[in-house]
């Protein structure tokens, strides 16, 4: 039991230092903007060989790598999301004037059909009369639907073009674990309950 304890820590200090060595690489190579010769050097001087040194630059590569295709992937579905929610957005606009127009034509019909004093109402005139009061509910909701719409545009809009200027500028977040491990990183608000320090 002793020895599978011993071997337990062993690794997991070995996991730790190597993924420290991982962060350290990235910072180094994709945040400093270092030479490769560059950070070999700083690499070497906290412990590692020069073969673990390859290792952690090839690692990282791939990673980076595989983030710019990622991100890459992430622009052209947000071109197409806001292509299709643009295109939505035009064609229930062109309902919404739709609707205006009918709005008038069956107002013109109303004034046209309207009985005249002492008259009972014609057939003609209630027609209309029915007809022109769905409209507004309908109208309503269109424009409430086109006003959610554009919110949601205006976001994907506002996304995409953050994107376009962090890939511009080379800038690629990494993430070294889950959120989940991330909330639970030793720290004073958790010392009590983080699973890492039990």
């Amino acid at each position: 039991m002793t020895t599978d304890h011993a071997l337990a820590e062993i690794l997991s200090a070995n996991a730790q230092h190597w993924s420290w060595g991982l962060r350290e690489a990235w910072n180094l190579l994709y945040r400093q903007k270092l030479t490769n010769a560059q950070a070999y050097a700083v690499l070497t001087k906290c412990g590692f060989t020069s073969e673990q040194v390859g290792s952690l630059f090839i690692t990282a590569e791939m990673r980076h790598a595989g983030l710019v295709e990622l991100k890459k992937y992430e622009v052209q579905q947000l071109e197409l999301a806001i292509s299709k929610r643009t295109r939505a957005i035009r064609a229930k606009q062109k309902k919404v004037a739709s609707l205006e127009k009918r709005q008038d034509k069956l107002r013109k019909q109303r004034g046209k059909h309207a009985p005249k004093p002492g008259k009972t109402r014609s057939k003609k005139y209630l027609d209309t009369l029915s007809k022109l009061r769905e409209i507004p509910s309908e109208l309503a909701f269109c424009r409430n639907w086109i006003a959610q719409k554009e919110r949601v545009l205006a976001a994907k809009q506002g996304a995409l073009k953050r994107l376009r200027a962090n890939i511009a500028a080379e800038r690629y977040s990494l993430c070294f674990g889950s959120k989940k491990l991330l909330s639970q990183r030793p720290g004073a608000h958790n010392t009590d309950t983080t699973p890492l320090l039990q």
